[in-house]
């Protein structure tokens, strides 16, 4: 009995850890930012950010820079949801419910998100211009059955005010908080139309992420000496720490199959059905 346990629970981890999450998470380093203290006005965040994004580009091993107000699997990512009515619907109408997720240009290629159609935010998609977005798939195959997402017009809804978006882009759905979890439909605006102080900044790199950690606190540091620095980590940290627990259990199994000991094979069991009963992590994670 306990071999087909074991074997079960190693097939659904490998299938787990085969699951596309919507990018790629190999060679990403995030480095959490708030920066509100330092720079209350929007015209400041938004400065602030292109000054660091210049200097972290050119860290060597550094092949993309962004940054966005939620990434997935991170504990600092800025939750928010939004109304939103498809422009050609009324615009009294009740609306629909997504996450809405401000980046910047520059995001999308420092995560490996794919552009499936249209475009990535640019320099250019600034207060001077039309307001754009960039929508999930999901998004755009549930309201626009013509395929023709792109070029298309959203109201999104504020604290009760509307600002009218065109869609410039779609990407795939991204899974956020386990690879066992349904991807989450999605609204990405930019950094440069709608400021904000609380950011992830994600640098993709083409060696070992971590190697830049340091140096990417310095440069926040030789812009502002005093600025805190959130967490530290790469996104594999991160997917990484929801798949413990189960990393844990095929562990004790292994343990428990090797072990001739009766008695010691009574106190694994039993160390194991703590942690299911229980919900408990086999360890807490700490980051930089």
């Amino acid at each position: 009995m306990l071999l087909v346990g074991a074997g079960l629970l190693a097939r659904s981890f490998i299938n787990l850890v085969k699951v596309d999450p919507g990018f790629d998470a190999r060679n990403a380093l995030t480095v959490e930012l708030h920066i509100w203290d330092s720079y209350p006005a929007p015209a400041q965040q938004v400065n602030f950010f292109d000054e660091l994004f210049g200097r972290l580009r050119a860290l060597p091993g550094t092949r993309a820079v962004g940054a966005a107000s939620s990434s997935p699997f991170h504990d600092a990512s800025q939750e928010m949801e939004r109304i939103f009515t498809i422009e050609s619907e009324p615009a009294e109408s009740s609306g629909h419910s997504a996450f809405l997720t401000i980046a910047t240009d520059g995001y999308f290629e420092a995560i490996g998100t794919p552009i499936l159609e249209g475009r990535s935010f640019r320099r250019f998609d600034g207060t001077d211009s039309n307001r754009v977005a960039i929508i999930t798939e999901s998004l755009a195959t549930r309201y626009w059955e013509s395929g023709a997402a792109v070029g298309g017009r959203i109201r999104i809804s504020d604290g009760g005010e509307l600002s009218i978006h065109e869609v410039v882009g779609i990407v795939p759905d991204a899974r956020h908080t386990g690879l066992d979890m349904a991807p989450r439909a999605e609204i990405f605006v930019p950094l440069r139309q709608n400021p904000f102080g609380s950011m992830i900044v994600v640098l993709g790199t083409d060696r070992d992420p971590l190697g830049l950690a340091e140096a990417a606190r310095e440069q926040i540091w030789a812009i502002q000496p005093d600025q805190s620095v959130g967490t530290v980590a790469t996104i594999g940290q991160f997917i990484d720490r929801t798949l413990g627990t189960r990393r844990f259990y095929l562990f004790l199994i292994g343990l428990f199959r090797r072990d001739s000991s009766r008695a010691y094979k009574s106190d694994l069991l039993a160390v194991a059905l703590l942690f299911c009963r229980c919900g408990l992590r086999p360890h807490a994670w700490e980051f930089g």
